[in-house]
């Protein structure tokens, strides 16, 4: 009789913890789908690019789409390439990590160069939105702060987007040169 009070407990606290994984699942699934705006109205980042469907509400020129074209394909080589130079210094940094014997002067070495490598990747992404914001005039560089901080606030890092500052519109301002 023993043993089987303890059968049936053990079922009733299983049956609790599912329907609350249920529930909560449930919760969840529904709170994240509550303010998902419909396909057509969401900002399209498709086109992988920081500002990708942003350019469609900036209503660029033709020479604008001109400049973005010219300017999205090389920002896009020089990030790729920074990204997979990145990402072989990792793959680096773990092989000197599963090694029986740590060569820290070799670690030392890969870990300058990811930082370096860092470095480079954030220049790039403040040199992509100063070269975008001279292909704006001064109303769509309003849309596109708008646009970056409305996309920011559904982040939830507390990090701004690479290269993100309100106000800069030229490497000038930047004090860089």
């Amino acid at each position: 009789m023993n043993n089987n009070k303890i059968w049936v407990w053990g079922l009733l606290v299983l049956i609790v913890i599912n329907v609350s994984a249920l529930i909560t699942i449930g919760a969840n699934t529904w709170m994240f789908n509550r303010d998902k705006k419909p396909r057509t109205e969401r900002i399209s980042f498709g086109d992988r690019s920081p500002f990708g469907g942003m350019k469609e509400k900036l209503h660029l020129s033709e020479d604008q789409n001109k400049a973005y074209a010219t300017f999205q394909m090389k920002s896009r080589s020089e990030m790729r390439g920074s990204f997979k130079e990145m990402r072989e210094y990792r793959d680096r940094l773990n092989e000197e990590f599963s090694r029986e014997y740590l060569d820290l002067e070799e670690i030392d070495r890969i870990n300058i160069k990811i930082i370096e490598i860092d470095k480079n990747i954030r220049n790039q992404g403040t040199q992509i939105q100063v070269e975008l914001r001279e292909i704006l005039n001064d109303d769509q560089v309003k849309i596109l702060i708008e646009e970056m901080k409305r996309h920011h606030g559904r982040r939830r890092s507390g990090r701004h987007p690479m290269g993100y500052n309100d106000g800069i519109k030229s490497i000038g301002q930047l004090g860089i040169i």
